[in-house]
């Protein structure tokens, strides 16, 4: 009786192993249907960069992170603007988020932030429509 069992075991575990070498063979031939990614649109792109679009129809820069700051430039409405750099400044109870770009700083409530320029480019479309 157990030269029965330890036969059928080995028959279940040659078993086991033909059916995984073939399904393991197969699964690796099938690629002739796959589709090749097309990354041409974001080639070149920096990873760690964010940008941020404009979401009021002007935004004054400054230049220090404070709303009494002096004007250093203007921008407007669904402009997309690289960020330098982050700052966040107590005023009173109140914590704002500046953004540091090349024209000046902008305040948090002025803008929309985004992860990379792709994003922006699509949300200042849809901001001009």
């Amino acid at each position: 009786m157990k030269k029965a069992e330890s036969q059928n075991k080995l028959v279940l575990i040659l078993l086991y192993f033909l059916l995984f070498s073939v399904f393991s063979t197969v699964s690796c031939d099938k690629r002739k249907n796959e589709v090749p990614a097309d990354f041409s649109s974001v080639e070149g792109l920096p990873v760690s960069v964010e940008y941020l679009v404009i979401s009021e129809p002007y935004a004054a820069y400054r230049e220090k992170p404070s709303k009494s700051a002096l004007v250093a430039n203007n921008g407007r409405l669904a402009d997309v603007v690289e960020v330098k750099g982050k700052k966040y400044v107590k005023n009173g109870n109140v914590t704002q988020l500046w953004y540091e770009c090349p024209q000046g700083w902008l305040c948090e409530t002025d803008v929309q932030l985004y992860k990379n320029l792709l994003q922006a480019q699509e949300a200042s479309r849809e901001f001009s429509r």
